[in-house]
Parts: structure tokens; C-alpha cells; sequence
């Protein structure tokens, strides 16, 4: 009697097992944690048949309101086909590892906008070879269809130590568009490293820091206007992008490292326009490398900033020094025509003292894109508080009241 009641018990327990999830609510599973009162979210039946995927912030089980506080191993699975597009709320603090695996079939990811980092797992924890290279894949690694992310809040992967493996959470992700919300205010070095189907960048002016490389090989093509709160952009952070213009234009900006926008000689496009701040001290080595098509330079400094160079080439290529004009404040074209590397421009004009400094260089601003404060697009903006991307590369937050 004691072994038929132990093999119920077993039989039970793998049905249990073989279900993987302890709750279901409107389609979708999760698993509990009586320990803390939370669940995390693990998938999603069978017969599920939306396009998208709203996780809660919270669901209701047996009187309480249990939050949503993390995202399984395996949860976006390739055994599914119709959704494509998820939405992560602010109450999910970790995505576990491989919660993305082999084939995800998703296209659009919004990670809501939060105080709290989320941390953020790999995809597959491949080998450190001894060459220094890695089988490893990031954490959006296996998205193979993945067009466009918002990223709500900062993303923190250094408990699972990826960046020793190699791979960052969209380390060669195949996204096309990235937009960074009003909460975040850092940006992980290699973060897009090689992401080589990212033309489109949006990023909030909270943003703070952008580490090294973070979109190195990266073939952005809209404009660049730098966060406000930038002081300094590191080296080869936008290296091989196709900005049509890069608008450094920042009080707060002092330092520019080397190879920062260095260029693609095989670019599909060019930069037509670079502006330099007025606190701009310093600019290293190859910053703007290999930028060809560059006809106007702009420098809002009175003291031409240093560059680190040792030849002329080794800041611009040698037909903008030729064809480009280099754009100054008044009393200080002398300056210019007289100091390392810019004395090369051929043609160096003053600029009127007319308010210049305040003119908005892409006075046509067109928007991009328009979310709510969940992060969820919308095709126009509704009655409340909206998000709205400008191809300039601006953020706001635009309050619609109702008529």
C-alpha cells in the first residue's frame, strides 16, 4: 500500500513537472515563489493566439496581488508562431538565462520604463576560448527577427559576468531600431557591439554615459545629437556609423576620444555635418576618421580644442580640409589658422554674431515614433502623457489634453 501511495505521489509530481508552471492566468503561465509572494513568468499555452504579449505588473491568485518580478529560462520559446511582440513591465527585475533561446520568433521587445535596473542574463553561456573569443550569445542573441526595442530603464548584466564571455545583451543583434527612454542614464560598453542591422538610434537626453564601442559597427544612419549630461564620448562608441549630421553641440561636453565616430570607407552613407560644443577641450586621435563626406564643420569653442594627431589625415580625410567649411566664433579665425591640424582647412569662416549659437540645426524635426508611458507604441499621440521620438534623435514627454 505504502509503494502504490509513493507512486502516486511520483506520478503527481512529474505531471507537475511536466506542465512547468504553477499558475495560469488569461493564457499565460507563471511560476510561484510562496517564499517571497511573487512569480515569475515562464510561457504561454499552447492555444494562445494573440499577437502580442502583456506581462502584468501584478496577477490576482487565491486573494493576493502576486508581482511579476522576473522572466524564466526558455519562456519566448520557438514552439509558439503568433506572437510577436512582448512587453516586459517595470516589476520584472531579472531575465533569466536563455529566456530567449534558439529561433525566438519575437520582432518588437518594449522594456517599460522603471527606476530599477533590470538584470539581464546571456543566451547561452558558450566557452571563453583560450584565443579569447567566445561561443557565447547575449541575451537577445537568438531574437534572429528582431526589428525594434525600447529600453525603458537601465540594464545591468554584471552578475552573470557576460561581458568576460564576450557577448553583451545585443552583442551582434540583429535589431533595426533603438530607443532609449527618459529613465535611463547609462549605456554599457559593446552594449550593440556589431549590431549590423541597426540604422535607427534614438537616445533619451537623461542618458549620463555611453560606454566604449557601445555601438561600434553600427550602421546608423539617422542624426546624432548628443544627450545633454555627456561630458565626455569614449573611444570607438559610434565607430563605422552613417549619421547624416553629429551634433556634439553640448555645454557639457569636454572630450572626445579617439576613433569615437570613425568612419566606413564603404559607407552606404556619409556625414554631411560635424558641430563641436564650446567646452570641447580635447578630441583624440582618428575621432572622425575616414568621415569623407563631411562639407561643413562647425567648433562653438574660441580656443581650438587639441586634437591628437600627428598628421593631418589622421583626424579628417584630406578632401574635407579641402572641400568642407570650417565654421568659428568671431576674433577667432586667427586661432584656428594657426593651430595643429585645424590650420589645414582651406576655408575657415567666422560666424555672425547674430544667435547663432542657439540656432537649431535641423529646425525641420520630424517625429519618429510615439509611446505611452508603458513604453507601448502608438500611431499617434492620445489624451495624457506621451513619449515622443523626434529623427533628430530628441526625446520629450508631451502632455495631450483633451478638446
Amino acid at each position: 500500500m505504502k509503494r502504490i501511495g509513493l507512486f502516486i505521489l511520483l506520478s503527481i509530481y512529474s505531471v507537475f513537472n511536466a506542465l512547468g508552471y504553477d499558475i495560469e492566468v488569461d493564457k499565460l503561465q507563471y511560476r510561484l515563489n510562496v517564499e517571497t509572494a511573487t512569480v515569475s513568468f515562464c510561457g504561454i499555452s499552447s492555444d494562445y493566439k494573440r499577437s502580442y504579449i502583456n506581462i502584468p505588473c501584478f496577477i490576482e491568485y487565491n486573494g493576493r496581488n502576486l508581482p511579476v518580478v522576473s522572466i524564466e529560462s526558455n519562456a519566448f520559446s520557438s514552439g509558439y508562431k503568433s506572437p510577436t511582440e512582448v512587453i516586459i513591465p517595470n516589476s520584472v527585475l531579472e531575465i533569466k538565462p536563455g529566456a530567449f533561446p534558439y529561433n525566438c520568433p519575437l520582432e518588437k521587445i518594449t522594456i517599460e520604463d522603471g527606476d530599477q535596473p533590470i538584470i539581464t542574463a546571456y543566451g547561452y553561456k558558450g566557452p571563453l576560448l583560450t584565443t579569447g573569443q567566445t561561443e557565447g550569445i547575449g541575451c537577445f542573441g537568438y531574437c534572429t527577427k528582431l526589428k525594434e526595442i525600447y529600453i525603458g530603464r537601465n540594464l545591468d548584466f554584471s552578475d552573470y559576468k557576460t561581458k568576460e564571455y564576450g557577448f553583451t545583451p545585443f552583442y551582434r543583434s540583429c535589431v533595426k531600431k533603438v530607443t532609449f527612454g527618459p529613465k535611463v542614464s547609462v549605456i554599457q560598453p559593446y552594449l550593440f557591439w556589431d549590431a549590423s542591422s541597426l540604422s535607427e538610434l534614438y537616445l533619451a537626453d537623461s542618458i549620463e554615459e555611453i560606454g566604449n564601442s557601445a555601438f561600434c559597427l553600427c550602421p546608423i544612419k539617422n542624426s546624432f545629437k548628443i544627450p545633454s549630461k555627456l561630458t565626455i564620448i569614449y573611444s570607438s562608441t559610434f565607430s563605422y556609423s552613417q549619421f547624416k549630421v553629429i551634433d556634439l553641440n553640448s555645454d557639457n561636453l569636454l572630450e572626445i576620444s579617439n576613433t569615437a565616430f570613425a568612419g566606413n570607407t564603404n559607407a552606404e552613407a556619409e556625414c554631411e555635418e560635424i558641430i563641436l560644443g564650446k567646452n570641447v577641450n580635447k578630441i583624440g586621435s582618428y575621432a572622425f576618421y575616414k568621415q569623407k563626406g563631411v562639407k561643413k564643420f562647425t567648433s562653438f569653442n574660441p580656443i581650438p580644442p587639441v586634437i591628437d594627431a600627428d598628421q593631418s589625415t589622421d583626424f579628417l580625410p584630406s578632401n574635407v580640409y579641402a572641400d568642407a567649411i570650417l565654421f568659428v566664433p568671431q576674433g577667432s579665425a586667427e586661432k584656428y589658422k594657426s593651430a595643429d591640424i585645424w590650420k589645414y582647412f582651406w576655408n575657415i569662416k567666422e560666424m555672425e554674431s547674430t544667435g547663432v549659437n542657439d540656432v537649431d540645426f535641423d529646425a525641420v524635426d520630424e517625429i519618429s515614433a510615439v509611446y505611452d508611458l508603458s513604453g507601448s507604441s502608438k500611431e499617434n499621440s492620445a489624451n495624457g502623457i506621451n513619449i515622443i521620438v523626434y529623427k533628430s534623435g530628441k526625446i520629450v514627454k508631451l502632455l495631450k489634453r483633451a478638446n
